[in-house]
């Protein structure tokens, strides 16, 4: 391979510098204990490696980058004036290898006061301490673990100390970023004077091929104000992967601490940009809130969409109802065993009037007034949902009736870090973390870091398998 000049003193330069430390940590490594684990070798290698992953960053990033020197910059128009004071000063900073020390020109902006690296916001350092990289890794520790055992993995995985309270100063600030990315892309989309949101734009057709899935929950989070509701809403797509079996596939997720409102706009700006010009069947999939199918038909009005979308109550809430009658007024008997089974044989079918008779049935032959209308209560939620339950028909067709993937979204994405023992959360600080956390589930963070191609991912593998 051909260097120029410049390149090839560069080079020469840097191998001297890193013979001379592998020289250095060969020579005491040969003498290396054997009583000691395996393991500790492997650690010991890595903080070494460390020393010539930092010798590589100090002498690169003045050859690829320069030193920010400019000379003096002005612009009238928007009253900018920067004067160099410092053509070479040192800095130091913070890297998955160790600390480095950077050379680079200083200067003072004359309107402000103020003095910057041009250099320093070049490498997206301005006013940090720590790299890039490292921030990307406090954060995702952050992201996915309560802030001090996030500092403790870092310190045993790197050997880097980083405080807890810096690794949430740090998660949090970028939390806020995402907020407000994830704000800025629904701002278009404004609610009518009765607070609906506009019809959606996708191309909806029951006889479609792609068949989209929305599913909707929430759960709550305890808040130094009280336990608050969180939102969540899932689109995904089923796979065929045998006769009787599915999995899902291009799931998107999307939480929330704020009202419906902002659940009803960021649902219609995903739900667009998932389906994009495809036809599609829609199904929704939930509970009896009526907050979600309110929110669906506002999306998919009747006068837009004469077919309208495909809506099932999860079949577990269902029979969660049914339960729930057998245990409050028949308990563990036969006659309650018998009810249970001929209610779920006749649901399985979607024969719910028959459900709602044997429900009739046994309201009128309760004579305490307070099981009567614990019976009647279930009843109405049959009555009132009973075109979503035609569950033998959706079976036929090859659609879900469950449930079941978000209530797992509520526990992975919401619970699994916003839930622990003794975790109370100040609300906004919640709204943060949750739309960081659907940011990582959706594995679109990396983006916010400028990270296109991650070279650590599979390298290894890779290398092993040739």
């Amino acid at each position: 391979m051909k260097y120029l000049k410049k390149e090839t003193e560069l080079i020469e330069k840097i191998k001297r510098e890193i013979e001379v430390i592998v020289e250095h940590q060969l020579s005491e490594l040969v003498k290396w204990d054997s009583n000691r684990g395996f393991i500790e070798l492997e650690l010991e290698i890595c903080k070494r490696l460390n020393k010539i992953g930092a010798v590589l960053l100090e002498r690169l990033i003045p050859y690829l980058y320069g030193d920010g020197y400019e000379g003096s910059r002005l612009d009238f128009e928007d009253k900018i004036s920067y004067r160099c004071e410092v053509i070479c000063k040192e800095r130091r900073l913070r890297t998955v290898f160790g600390d480095i020390i950077i050379s680079r020109a200083v200067y003072s902006e004359y309107y402000s006061g103020s003095y910057l690296s041009f250099l320093d916001e070049k490498l997206g350092i301005h006013q940090k301490r720590i790299c890039p990289l490292l921030t990307y890794w406090s954060n995702l520790m952050g992201t996915i673990a309560p802030f001090d055992e996030a500092a403790d993995i870092l310190n045993k995985i790197r050997g880097i100390e980083i405080s807890s309270k810096q690794i949430e100063l740090s998660t949090e600030s970028m939390a806020r970023e995402i907020t407000r990315i994830q704000e800025s892309k629904i701002k278009e989309i404004k609610l009518d004077k009765d607070g609906k949101i506009q019809p959606s734009t996708i191309n909806l057709n029951l006889n479609a091929t792609r068949t989209v899935y929305i599913e909707s929950d929430g759960c709550m989070i305890n808040t130094d104000k009280d336990w608050k509701e969180c939102k969540t809403f899932m689109l995904f797509e089923l796979e065929k992967i045998k006769e009787d079996e599915n999995r899902l596939k291009n799931k998107f997720y999307y939480s929330t601490m704020g009202t419906i409102d902002d659940m009803k706009r960021h649902l219609k700006y995903n739900l667009e940009r998932y389906c994009g010009k495809d036809e599609v069947k829609i199904v929704c999939v939930g509970d009896g809130a009526k907050w979600i199918w309110n929110m669906i038909r506002e999306l998919f009005p009747k006068d837009f969409f004469p077919s309208g979308v495909i809506e099932i109550i999860d079949w577990y809430h269902a029979m969660e109802k049914i339960g729930d009658i057998k245990d409050e007024v028949l308990n563990d008997t036969e006659e309650g065993k018998k009810f249970y089974e001929e209610c779920k044989e006749y649901l399985a079918e979607g024969n719910i009037e028959v459900v709602e008779q044997i429900l009739v049935q046994l309201r009128d032959k309760q004579s305490s007034l307070e099981k009567k209308e614990f019976v009647d209560q279930r009843l109405k939620y049959f009555m009132n949902n009973k075109e979503k339950m035609r569950y033998s028909k959706y079976k036929e067709n090859g659609l879900c009736i469950g449930s079941g993937a978000i209530e797992s979204a509520n526990k992975y994405v919401v619970q699994r870090r916003l839930k622990l023992a003794g975790m109370k959360w100040n609300e906004q600080n919640a709204n943060y973390m949750v739309h960081l956390r659907t940011e990582y589930t959706n594995k679109e963070l990396d983006a916010h870091y400028g990270i296109i191609n991650n070279p650590l991912l599979g390298n290894i593998v890779l290398e092993a398998e040739t």
